[in-house]
């Protein structure tokens, strides 16, 4: 399943300081795997988030929304770019 895959590479990113760079590894695999997975582009950008990368989060969230624009996760990820801000006294990861 591939909605389980990205959790488990997610749960990767709280192991150690090594995590995260696993998690993103975890992550490209299955996008490379799966290149129109919305579900995955949608968890490369909460990575993102969890790396304080709001340039990449919001990129992951754009590409959500084109692979799926009417879908569950493209409104999510919507709602995420909006709250990104946009500098350093927003609410920027």
């Amino acid at each position: 399943d591939l909605s389980a895959e990205a959790g488990l590479a997610l749960l990767e990113a709280t192991r150690g300081d090594e995590g995260p760079a696993r998690a993103a590894a975890r992550l490209e695999a299955l996008e490379a795997a799966n290149p129109e997975s919305a579900v995955v582009a949608f968890n490369r950008g909460w990575l993102a988030v969890y790396r304080r990368d709001g340039a990449l989060a919001r990129a992951a969230w754009e590409r959500t929304i084109a692979l799926d624009p009417g879908g569950r996760l493209a409104r999510v990820s919507r709602a995420l770019i909006a709250s990104l801000g946009s500098g350093p006294g927003g609410r920027n990861p």
